[in-house]
């Protein structure tokens, strides 16, 4: 078991904290090529950095691009390109394009 550390967002932080978040979705990159089942993550919380949260990856699934991401993933409610463009915010479409992308599903071990 690997312990790994990933910064977040304030409102996804807070939607991870209190049950509503159980699916963390990145870039596909070298350091998520590393995650496996049973890993730790600590999330720690953006801007400050002062509250953080550990998770266990229960599952990770990944895909060629956000929109298959989506596809499978995205609640009904919302609307698929609204949620691929957000994760241009974070990520170039080379870069989703090079790497593809991971959706960790995770399950609350500590706050």
């Amino acid at each position: 078991m690997m312990k790994y550390n990933m910064k977040l967002d304030t409102e996804p932080f807070n939607q991870m904290k209190n049950g509503l978040k159980k699916i963390e979705y990145r870039l596909y990159d070298e350091k998520r090529k590393q995650l496996k089942i049973g890993d730790i993550i600590e999330f720690q919380k953006l801007p400050t950095l002062n509250e953080r949260i550990k998770v266990e990856i229960i599952d990770l699934k990944t895909f060629k691009s956000f929109h298959d991401m989506f596809m499978e993933y995205s609640d009904i409610n919302k609307d698929i390109d609204e949620s691929v463009n957000s994760m241009y915010k974070y990520y170039s479409p080379k870069d989703e394009q090079k790497y593809g992308c991971i959706a960790i599903s995770l399950n609350i071990i500590g706050k």
